[in-house]
């Protein structure tokens, strides 16, 4: 999700009350969802609360990616698929939680440190140091 700048900022694009704005955020069509580091994943699947992927980073770390749209990493039968994927590799494009009444689009990121779900910590100390990748325009490629 963007911010707005002001109540005002994208307002005509992104109304409020719709899948792609409230009144403080707006999110486009097409957002992805870029991995942060190396890491193998573990866990992708597509239900109906959720298309989401763990990604294991060695210990102690693992990172999670859920409400996506569409996913491009390997769906898997036994909750481990082991495709490796680098930073910058496209996940999917952020969607919706598909129970949440008003379908607004973003992104649930957590970052796991010794754990599972329980185990989450806040991401954004960790993210000020991490590098920012460009992005190339177009759709994405299945992740080799």
């Amino acid at each position: 999700m963007y911010a707005r700048r002001d109540r005002r900022d994208q307002l005509a694009a992104f109304p409020p009350k719709t899948p792609h704005g409230s009144v403080g955020s707006f999110m486009p069509d097409g957002i992805r969802s870029s991995r942060c580091a190396m890491a193998r994943c573990g866990r992708p699947s597509a239900r109906r609360a959720a298309t989401r992927v763990v990604l294991d980073h060695g210990p102690p770390w693992a990172t999670f990616y859920q409400h996506m749209s569409e996913m491009f990493v390997d769906a898997t039968q036994r909750a481990r698929s082991g495709q490796r994927v680098r930073a910058g590799d496209i996940l999917g494009y952020v969607g919706a939680d598909p129970l949440d009444g008003e379908g607004l689009m973003h992104l649930h990121f957590e970052v796991w440190y010794r754990g599972g779900p329980d185990a989450a910590i806040d991401p954004a100390p960790l993210m000020t140091a991490w590098q920012v990748l460009p992005m190339e325009r177009g759709r994405p490629v299945r992740v080799a």
